[in-house]
């Protein structure tokens, strides 16, 4: 489908949010530009920093010299950082890309391909794939309930129902062999129509770290607009760039939780019972040497999990 643009408006604006991963940052942009050539489509780039100091700007500067970096000054979080950089965005669309997310092939093109065919999506997202090939869930079913959030923090559950039918957030990586609607995707890669951003208004500043894109997604679809994935699309997501491996022990994690469920005790309350069932399991499968060497790591998790739980007030529901 031919798309005509106001002369000077690019096709697509990338955004991009910067604490000090600056190299991470120019691997992702010249990943996404390539990802985007052959297409005939103009491309701007925007990294806001979030206060990582004057080396990471300069790096930044020197190493893209076309694109825009905003400076905040201090580390607001993911939302915030979207938020300034959505502002300054004139594309019609917003490729939003985590530092640690690496676009392969021709996936920017396509995703751009699918939503110029499909004028009532407002989202399109990116298989997400580690390193070394393997696929990495980011495609959902439904928004986060209760249901999902015992299943996410119950490490044995999950180990049994991931990837499969059974799974009650997870779309089965069985049915990702073609495009089709989802709920919501994670946030490491996502292409926006800028009217459908534009509809459901900003990120929610009062989340500092994790579901923010979630609950930003959720008010998309209520706006009216679907949000759907693109299996040939693909980009490599590293994790960690700039945030811990494990989200689930983080207090970010939590207090995002809080915010995010409607009942934030009952939320606490749920992960605390899954998390328990978590822990007296790995214990389990340590004493009897079980598991992968990562049963370890994975252990230590839940251990501060506890912990943190334990030193949390929750504020009343």
């Amino acid at each position: 489908m031919a798309h005509s643009n106001p002369a000077g408006r690019p096709d697509i604006s990338v955004v991009v949010v910067n604490y000090r991963s600056a190299r991470l940052v120019l691997r992702a942009l010249s990943d996404a530009a390539a990802a985007a050539d052959g297409a005939g489509l103009t491309l701007e780039e925007i990294v806001v920093d979030g206060g990582s100091g004057a080396d990471d700007v300069e790096v930044l500067r020197a190493g893209r010299p076309g694109a825009t970096v905003l400076e905040t000054g201090a580390n607001r979080g993911f939302a915030a950082g979207n938020n300034a950089g959505i502002a300054r965005a004139r594309g019609r669309y917003l490729l939003l890309v985590n530092p640690d997310a690496f676009a392969q092939d021709r996936a920017v093109a396509r995703l751009v391909a699918y939503a110029d065919d499909q004028p009532e999506v407002g989202v399109a997202a990116p298989l997400l794939r580690n390193e070394d090939g393997s696929p990495q869930d980011n495609a959902f079913r439904r928004f986060p309930n209760l249901v999902t959030l015992f299943v996410d923090f119950c490490a044995p559950l999950a180990f049994l129902v991931r990837g499969t039918r059974l799974d009650p957030h997870n779309v089965p990586r069985s049915a990702l062999d073609a495009p089709r609607p989802i709920a919501h995707a994670i946030g490491a890669a996502l292409l926006v129509r800028a009217d459908a951003a534009r509809a459901a208004g900003p990120l929610d500043e009062a989340f500092f770290l994790y579901l923010e894109e979630t609950e930003w997604q959720r008010r998309i679809a209520a706006a009216g607009w679907r949000i759907d994935v693109v299996p040939d699309a693909v980009f490599v997501h590293v994790g960690g760039g700039s945030s811990p491996s494990s989200p689930l022990a983080s207090t970010a994690y939590l207090d995002s939780v809080e915010r995010y469920y409607p009942r934030p005790r009952l939320a606490l309350a749920v992960v605390r019972v899954a998390g328990l069932i978590s822990l007296v399991s790995l214990r389990a499968a340590l004493l009897l040497r079980l598991g992968s060497p990562k049963l370890r790591e994975l252990y230590e998790t839940f251990r501060q999990l506890r912990g943190e739980l334990g030193r949390r007030r929750v504020r009343p529901s």
